[in-house]
């Protein structure tokens, strides 16, 4: 009862949250400072997405998916909001493209074992029970599939203060990532890569708009790398982590 009673809080909040589209733009500001993270979650694919079966965990409005099928890849999107499906499928169509879209429990979705070569997602599993959503990805990818997760980290006390200043942005589940929930990954996956973002960039956002903010962040990116190599211990600090897992222990 617990676990749907929180499905059902999310799936309201996730379903006002598309329906309001100033909502989304409050939010959409602050991920101008991922392109670093685009391109690298883009070169950990890694591989000829053509003819491959990739599901997208938690597809949103299903920019990722639309990005995925126009590679040629063989496409199915999920979301707990029927909202963000139906825009979703309209974007689809309108570009002409064919993808699965559904409204499903990422927890205990409705596919069969070992169904997709990729599984991708952006800021899901923080909004889930992660023994039952690390369960399910395993269960669901190949053995030589692999999946890519982007998700916060919640370590940072200056992040956890905007978190505690902004309690309409986001549900009260939500759960940004520690340390152990990282480590918890090797019980389901037997590779488990990490890598670290947007520590001095965060700062950036304000200046989103500025003709100097490219080369700012081409600056503050290198410093980002710089800390990381000989401070690794604040990587805990940082915004995001890209989860790259294969090898799934079934």
């Amino acid at each position: 009862m617990y676990r749907e009673s929180i499905y059902e809080k999310e799936k309201e909040f996730h379903d006002n949250r598309f329906k309001n589209e100033d909502t989304r733009k409050k939010l959409d500001k602050y991920y101008v400072i991922t392109t670093k993270v685009d391109q690298y979650i883009n070169s950990s694919i890694g591989f000829n997405c053509k003819n491959k079966k990739l599901l997208d965990y938690g597809c949103s409005l299903g920019d990722e998916s639309i990005f995925w099928a126009k590679k040629g890849a063989i496409v199915t999107g999920i979301d707990i909001s029927s909202e963000a499906i139906k825009k979703a499928e309209i974007s689809a169509r309108n570009k002409k493209l064919k993808i699965e879209f559904l409204v499903d429990n990422a927890e205990h979705t409705s596919f069969s074992s070992q169904s997709f070569d990729l599984i991708i997602g952006r800021a899901i599993l923080h909004h889930l029970d992660l023994r039952s959503s690390y369960a399910e990805l395993s269960r669901l990818i190949k053995n030589d599939g692999r999946v890519v997760f982007l998700e916060p980290l919640g370590h940072n006390p200056l992040i956890n203060l905007f978190r505690r200043l902004t309690p309409k942005l986001r549900t009260e589940d939500e759960h940004p990532f520690t340390m152990s929930d990282l480590t918890l990954l090797h019980e389901y996956f037997n590779n488990v890569n990490l890598k670290y973002f947007n520590f001095f960039t965060i700062a950036l956002v304000p200046f989103r708009n500025f003709f100097f903010f490219s080369a700012l962040y081409n600056a503050l990116s290198r410093l980002d790398n710089f800390l990381l190599k000989y401070f690794p211990y604040s990587k805990k600090y940082f915004w995001m982590v890209v989860m790259t897992l294969s090898s799934p222990k079934k």
